[in-house]
């Protein structure tokens, strides 16, 4: 197949590439047929094998069929004694019931010579006649046979060895006779109580196996009759070898061709790709850039707010310092008055001059100081501490000696948040706080901080003239609420659907960023997790209200 391309950069597909996606399709097609044939021919091997099993079945089958039609002529002979025939050439009388039988030969009224027949005399003319006749091969034979045609050959002698010696009941296996292939069947020949009256004078007894007879079923006939099925096997094979490797050659080439256009959509991806890579690269830059603008903005905001909240400090500040400065004023009046006093003293002492000491007491006028100093001392003490709390509510607010993440009272924050923009507010509005008991919460207490400044003074800007805040808290199940609710002009459907969006703001251009509120969101949403909503009518005023999850 053709290189892919990478995006990060790799060479256009060259006549060399396309040379190597021909060459790899011939090698798969080369691998396909190699596989068909080796497939193919496996098939062909496996089902050689089937019909040379059918074949040694069938011949086990004509043999077990021979074996039994000779056991059944043989039993049926012994049954009744033996039969006579008439004595001739082909049928002579049997030497060996000479003397064994008193009756071997007689002679009819009508001048026939017959003579008996045994069951084993039999069975020898019968398996001569089928042989001629069938072509396979039986006869009677044993490792200590009476006659001596009866000698067994070597395969005869083995399989003897397993019925007669180790009690197996057949024993069977192809091999070859004067150079042809059969099929060769032995099975044990057990005495039978027929039998008795010859095979007792020779020491056996029923059930002693005295022989076996032995079927050799010749198997090129029976190959003969399946040639057509061979004939048909080596047809099939050989067209579904062809057919195999005439699809292949066209997959091949299909696939060559695939490949090739395959390597043109590859070239054409690689322009598409380094246009994309411009793109991209003049999308990464203006991201840059607009993030960029996006810091400088929030820094714009901040630096506003600070400004704000610095400016609202000051003058929160400058209050109490203003009537402390004031009070110092007049504490050093009294300061220098009282030294006056105290050299009048030393002066009036060493010259012994009470009346001068009077006067000077009067003139210090003791009894105003000592009425107004602890007024003083204690107006100055409360402006200081007005001046400390000043300070700790902003520092509380800015987070400073806190770790970024950590419980805290948020209350506690609220009021702090208050505190610190309370020169924002309280020129517009009285403020009401409805705060519940809340549990700890794990947050980031600097940035809830920002996210109640945002609130409060939106809040404020919200109110035209003067009215009211509500400040409220609350705990829920896994959480706790915030909310700052205000008389102001409220918002209308459109405003509120885009009121947390960056930038958008209803002040006049130049008056806000529109950042606070989705500074707000990020914080509370995005940050902690939480929730904020806005429920607002216009002329009704409008309530936002947050929630934090407590773990």
């Amino acid at each position: 197949m053709a290189e892919t391309i990478s995006m990060r950069g790799s060479a256009l597909p060259t006549n060399d590439s396309s040379a190597a996606s021909g060459l790899s399709a011939r090698l798969v097609g080369m691998v396909l047929a190699l596989a068909w044939l080796v497939a193919v021919g496996t098939s062909y091997v496996w089902n050689l094998g089937q019909l040379d099993q059918r074949v040694e079945a069938l011949a086990l089958s004509h043999a077990r069929v021979a074996h039994q039609k000779h056991v059944d002529y043989r039993a049926w002979v012994a049954k009744r004694g033996g039969v006579y025939v008439e004595a001739s050439e082909l049928t002579p009388p049997n030497p060996l019931l000479e003397g064994l039988v008193s009756e071997r030969d007689i002679l009819t009224p009508s001048g026939r010579h017959l003579t008996l027949v045994n069951p084993a005399y039999m069975s020898r003319q019968v398996m001569e006649e089928s042989g001629r006749a069938d072509g396979i091969l039986s006869r009677l034979t044993s490792l200590d046979p009476i006659r001596a045609e009866n000698k067994p050959d070597a395969w005869e002698a083995a399989a003897l060895e397993l019925v007669e010696r180790r009690g197996e009941a057949h024993a069977q296996s192809v091999s070859l006779i004067d150079g042809k292939e059969y099929l060769r069947y032995l099975e044990a020949l057990p005495v039978t109580q027929a039998c008795m009256p010859c095979h007792e004078q020779q020491g056996y007894k029923v059930g002693d196996v005295r022989g076996a007879i032995a079927v050799a079923v010749p198997m090129q006939a029976l190959r003969d009759d399946l040639a057509p099925e061979r004939t048909q096997l080596v047809w099939s094979h050989a067209g579904a070898a062809l057919g195999g490797l005439l699809l292949i050659m066209v997959l091949t080439t299909l696939l060559s061709r695939a490949e090739a256009q395959i390597a043109r959509r590859n070239a054409d991806l690689a322009t598409a790709r380094d246009a994309a890579l411009a793109d991209k690269q003049r999308i990464e830059d203006s991201h840059a850039t607009l993030v960029q603008t996006h810091q400088q903005l929030l820094q714009s905001d901040k630096l506003a707010s600070i400004g704000k909240l610095a400016a609202g400090v000051a003058h929160e500040i400058n209050n109490p310092l203003a009537f402390v400065t004031s009070n110092l004023g007049a504490l050093e009046g009294y300061t220098r008055r009282l030294t006056e006093l105290i050299a009048t003293c030393e002066s009036a002492a060493d010259k012994r001059d009470p009346e001068a000491l009077l006067a000077a007491i009067a003139d210090a006028d003791l009894t105003y100081i000592r009425e107004d100093l602890p007024g003083l001392l204690q107006e100055s003490r409360e402006g200081l501490g007005r001046v400390t709390r000043i300070v700790h509510s902003l520092k509380d607010f800015s987070g400073v000696d806190q770790t970024p993440r950590q419980p805290a009272d948020l209350n506690a924050g609220m009021e702090s948040t208050l505190a610190v923009v309370w020169n924002e507010l309280k020129y517009k509005a009285c403020v009401v706080r409805e705060l519940g008991e809340l549990p700890l919460v794990d947050c980031l207490p600097a940035e809830i901080n920002q996210v109640f400044m945002n609130l409060l003074i939106n809040a404020a800007q919200a109110i035209e003239e003067h009215g009211t805040i509500h400040v409220r808290s609350g705990c829920t199940t896994g959480g706790v609420w915030f909310e700052v609710e205000d008389s102001g002009v409220g918002m209308s459907d459109e405003v509120k659907r885009h009121v947390f969006e960056p930038f958008f703001t209803t002040r006049p251009v130049g008056k806000g960023t529109g950042l606070g509120l989705s500074i707000s969101y990020d914080i509370v949403v995005k940050k902690h997790g939480g929730r904020i909503e806005v429920t607002s009518k216009p002329g009704k005023g409008s309530l936002f209200r947050i929630w934090l999850p407590v773990g």
